[in-house]
């Protein structure tokens, strides 16, 4: 009589196999999650950055064309660090000054606290004034700004972003 022996499960081999290719799809899975989670947090705070220019521009901009003068002796002109004072036509904003401390830019109108005008997670590297004059010709300020993120994985990503204004006093 031949006995016939039936396979009804399965060896250790085999689901040691089962694992290790259910092992290699799931550390795929996990690399493309991270990636993507890396690339919305460089995105936001690309957009983050982007939005504290437009605001800390427009901030400048109103400031600039409302002064009636510069102040030459308060203000730290060609200097990363500047300071820029500006006498405005509103005694109740003269002076407004801008200027950088701690990595942050801040504007003061008049005896009121000074404002902060980027937020926490970006930082400003530089701000640097410039005044041009001509004959005939309302002086003109050049600002450079240079932001970039407080996170030091986004830091060496050398995500930095460049500000270039020319602003007339008017």
């Amino acid at each position: 009589m031949i006995l016939k022996i039936t396979k009804k499960g399965t060896t250790l081999i085999e689901i040691l196999m089962y694992f290790a290719i259910f092992s290699i799809f799931m550390l795929a899975a996990m690399s493309f999650a991270l990636q993507i989670i890396n690339l919305t947090t460089i995105s936001k705070i690309t957009e983050e950055m982007q939005e504290n220019s437009g605001f800390i521009s427009e901030k400048l901009s109103q400031s600039i064309k409302g002064a009636g003068s510069v102040n030459i002796e308060e203000s730290v002109l060609d200097n990363d660090n500047g300071i820029l004072y500006l006498e405005m036509r509103t005694t109740e904003n003269s002076p407004t000054i801008f200027y950088l401390s701690e990595n942050k830019i801040y504007i003061q109108e008049g005896p009121a606290d000074p404002i902060q005008l980027n937020t926490n997670n970006i930082k400003v590297d530089i701000l640097n004034f410039h005044r041009t004059t001509a004959e005939k010709t309302p002086d003109q300020i050049v600002i450079e700004i240079e932001i970039s993120p407080i996170s030091e994985d986004l830091a060496m990503l050398k995500r930095n972003l460049e500000i270039h204004l020319t602003l007339s006093l008017r």
